[in-house]
């Protein structure tokens, strides 16, 4: 099965339309079977209609379309779960929030990418995002120069994301096995910026699963 595109989207139907223009110009495997799911959560007066509408008039060349639209409001981190769970039906998953553009390259790199990592244990997921600022410094970033297309970081970041059903099960299973709420007990292996993230923010969270696991998130050196 291919990697499924998974889209969350709340309340904004510009972006998600500009999202969907981005994908509709990237390139795909010929045969298509390519699956699109467009995870609506749900506001306080229902599923908001423009975004339904641009989800639902969406033609999508490429594979199986789905759009679901939520009964109850999920909230990012609930709706980011939901995604991410989604492994569990299309196998890989490559999560993309609305407010993203993607490169023409970017399920290209994902598919090669997941297959490449798929059996090694130290790789909590995948960005499709390069990183180019420190947020613990506040200082620009550029990994170190090598022979390699690929760099590791031992956080996530949510410009783009994908899991293998392996990766995102050692992650619920992690996440189950216990109380993983930050304590500050936690900044001796996370740092300390974590811990002024809103609530609805999820990736605190996924950085301590890959700290206590010792597991990297995989970078591209361009960003996609």
């Amino acid at each position: 099965m291919k990697p499924a595109i998974v889209l969350s989207a709340y309340n904004r139907p510009q972006a998600l339309e500009r999202l969907l223009v981005s994908l509709e110009k990237a390139t795909y495997p010929t045969g298509g079977g390519v699956p699109l799911i467009i995870s609506i959560d749900c506001g306080e007066n229902g599923i908001h209609p423009e975004v339904r509408k641009v989800a639902e008039q969406f033609v999508w060349l490429f594979g199986p379309k789905e759009v679901l639209c939520h009964e109850r409001h999920l909230g990012l981190v609930e709706q980011v779960l939901f995604c991410g769970g989604l492994t569990g039906t299309y196998g890989d998953v490559i999560f993309l929030e609305d407010d993203l553009l993607v490169s023409p390259v970017f399920y290209t790199y994902a598919t090669q990418a997941l297959d490449f990592y798929r059996d090694d244990e130290r790789i909590a997921g995948l960005c499709l995002y390069a990183l180019w600022f420190n947020g613990y410094t506040q200082q620009p970033f550029v990994p170190l120069a090598d022979d390699g297309d690929t760099f590791f970081i031992q956080i996530p970041y949510t410009q783009g994301q994908a899991f293998t059903v392996g990766q995102w099960q050692s992650f619920l299973a992690w996440r189950d096995s216990g109380n993983r709420r930050l304590t500050p007990a936690d900044t001796r292996s996370v740092h300390e910026a974590f811990f002024h993230f809103d609530a609805e923010e999820w990736f605190p969270l996924f950085a301590k699963y890959a700290a206590d696991t010792n597991r990297y998130t995989v970078y591209p050196r361009v960003s996609l």
